[in-house]
């Protein structure tokens, strides 16, 4: 689901993935299902589209219904004049999820946290109080 959905940005194959009324718990406050969870995915994607060369390794755990995954995202942005930051232009972004697999075998419940608040203010060019930011 990562490499298909995010890597190669297919936001239509989510419905493969993800039940119909699914709930995105790391979004808070976001409506329920599918349709929702989509919208969620294509503000992803359009951030993503800063970047080349992305690479998601995937590190997790799958026990009955539950499955625990650490991420941890790399990318280049392709243009490094865009950027805010003086650091490099590579991104690293480490992120943890945890899926509940429901009876039809897609994801029913979702919840992550990511430390995303380099990649936020420094090469997307948002306020930390625009995203939704959790620092370890």
């Amino acid at each position: 689901m990562i490499d298909v959905v995010w890597v190669q940005g297919h936001i239509a194959e989510l419905s493969r993935f993800w039940a119909d009324d699914c709930m995105n718990h790391a979004a808070p406050g976001s409506p329920v299902g599918l349709a929702a969870l989509t919208g969620y995915h294509r503000g992803f994607a359009t951030d993503l589209a800063a970047f080349t060369d992305v690479r998601i390794d995937i590190e997790q755990q799958v026990a009955g219904i539950d499955r625990v995954a650490h991420l941890t995202t790399r990318a280049r942005l392709a243009d490094p004049a865009v950027t805010t930051s003086t650091a490099t232009p590579d991104l690293v972004l480490a992120t943890i999820r945890i899926d509940r697999i429901g009876n039809a075998g897609k994801i029913a419940e979702h919840w992550s946290v990511a430390d995303a608040t380099e990649w936020a203010v420094g090469w997307c060019g948002r306020a930390v109080e625009d995203i939704h930011v959790v620092k370890p």
